[in-house]
This record gives C-alpha cells, structure tokens and sequence, in this order.
C-alpha cells in the first residue's frame, strides 16, 4: 500500500503539479472525440481517460482543446498541458514520451466511384496518390 501511494504521489507530482491534469485534447478525431457541441466539456473516449487519471491521482482536471494532432504536437514543451492524447508516431516521439496505446483505431480508405481499387495492396502501388488529414498520424503511415 505504501509503495501504491508513494507512486501515486510521485506520478502527480509530474502529471499535475499544479493539483490538475491539464490534459491535450486532439479535437479533429471522431473516434476519441464524440460530443464536440461545447469546445470547452468535449465528450468521449479521450476526455473520459483524462478524467479517470485526474481522479486516480486526485485531481482537478483541465481539458485543452486543440484543432488537430499537428497543433497538439506543435505546442509539447509549451507549458499549455501536461497530458496529451493523441497517437504516437515517431516524428513527435522526437519531442513528446508515449505511452503504450490506450486504443487502437483500425483505418481504411474510401474511392471515388468508378476507381478501379478493390484491395488495399491495388491502392498501395507506384503512382497512387492517397489523401489523408494533414499532420495525422495516419498521414505518416501513408507516407
């Protein structure tokens, strides 16, 4: 029990040393992001984890909403929060530590009608272009 809590003390002293969890919210991913009416009280997948670790660690949470991934990313080192959700890709590992994924979110791709792909491995060959949200982590996957 000791133990338990001095890791606890320790993991909010790094995470909300402030006495809250100011957590990135990356507002552009529907999966993780469900109720976007009020910018400020976002609901979902990602907005519920950071209310559960504020409460784990005893407290306040702050969420800090950002457009898309790329802006989260762009502010790490910033002083704007202390928890960001948003997918790992190695670029950002540069200037942001991962955790191990807290969800996995299988992708796909839409065509046009009349495009002649059935199959993702027709899509990925020589000449293809492939569009994705700019500054995803899916864009560097198809990069």
């Amino acid at each position: 029990k000791r133990t338990n809590t001095t890791s606890m003390l320790a993991a909010k002293a790094v995470l909300a040393p402030r006495g809250t969890v100011r957590a990135a919210i990356n507002m552009s991913n529907i999966l993780l992001v469900t109720n976007r009416a009020d910018p400020a009280q976002p609901g979902g997948v990602a907005p519920d984890m950071a209310a559960a670790l504020a409460d784990a660690l005893g407290a306040k949470l702050q969420l800090v909403p950002y457009k898309n991934p790329g802006a989260l990313a762009d502010s790490a080192g910033a002083g704007e929060w202390d928890v960001g959700l948003i997918g790992a890709e190695p670029a950002r590992a540069a200037i942001i530590g991962f955790s191990a994924p807290y969800a996995e979110i299988e992708a796909t791709y839409l065509v046009r009608p009349g495009v002649p792909f059935h199959t993702a491995a027709q899509v990925d060959t020589e000449g293809v272009r492939v569009a994705s949200s700019r500054r995803s982590a899916y864009t560097q996957v198809v990069l």
